[in-house]
């Protein structure tokens, strides 16, 4: 009789020790499944921000191009111009030369 108990006793606690480790394979698979989604969705992120980024940066690049450049570039002829002048008026052949 005793054999047979210890018999079941070992069916039982084998049947749940299957049950465990099939427990801890769907669990094991479920979060293999949760963390490439996870990484699926931040790759897809960082994809769109990079995208946003790209188009900031040539709207940017178009602004400094446009704006500041074009200011800065009259800005320097307006300098060299007033040099050229201030340099025809202040050379010695010059008959607007103050001192002559």
């Amino acid at each position: 009789m005793t054999g047979t108990a210890r018999d079941i006793a070992l069916i039982v606690l084998l049947a749940q020790a299957l049950v465990l480790s099939l427990t801890v394979l769907v669990a094991g698979i479920m979060g293999s499944i949760a963390l490439i989604e996870t990484t699926v969705r931040l790759r897809r992120g960082l994809r769109r921000l990079a995208q946003r980024t790209d188009r900031l940066s040539q709207r940017v690049e178009i602004f400094a191009q446009d704006e500041v450049l074009a200011r800065a570039a009259r800005v320097q002829r307006a300098r060299a111009m007033a040099t050229a002048f201030l340099d025809t008026l202040l050379s010695p052949d010059s008959p607007h030369r103050p001192d002559a």
